[in-house]
């Protein structure tokens, strides 16, 4: 299992897991500009991101069997992409300043919970599993 903690970076986070990952824990806290941009392709992993004050959350993950998800306190907006070989992932996201919540979900059964978006639309689109929330 990897883990990887970044904290109070000033100008953007781009992080890709290759094809051949397994799991991984990502803790991103506190980027005060930029980009959080997260892409990947394979692997079971946990994704914590909070205090992005600027720029948008933007994750697209293959998605592992038991996949969480919790991005809270953003900046400018959260754009999750599901790729078609997910399988079960738990969204949490709350707390979003500004911008639009997007989540766009090909395969899998996933739980979403979104909550206090002040100002943007939430908007999901989701193939749905026969255990989805």
């Amino acid at each position: 299992t990897e883990t990887m903690a970044i904290s109070n970076t000033g100008n953007g986070v781009s992080i890709t897991s290759m094809a051949d990952a397994t799991e991984q824990d990502f803790d991103i806290t506190g980027t005060t500009g930029g980009n959080v941009t997260i892409v990947s392709l394979s692997g079971t992993h946990d994704y914590d991101i909070q205090g992005t004050s600027a720029g948008q959350v933007s994750v697209t993950t293959a998605g592992g069997p038991a996949e969480n998800m919790y991005v809270a306190n953003t900046g400018n907006g959260v754009s999750i992409t599901s790729t078609e070989n997910a399988t079960v992932q738990d969204f949490f996201i709350r707390s979003t300043n500004r911008g639009d919540v997007s989540i766009v979900s090909l395969a899998g059964s996933h739980d979403y919970t979104v909550q206090d978006t002040s100002t943007g639309q939430v908007s999901i689109a989701t193939a749905g599993g026969p255990t989805e929330t």
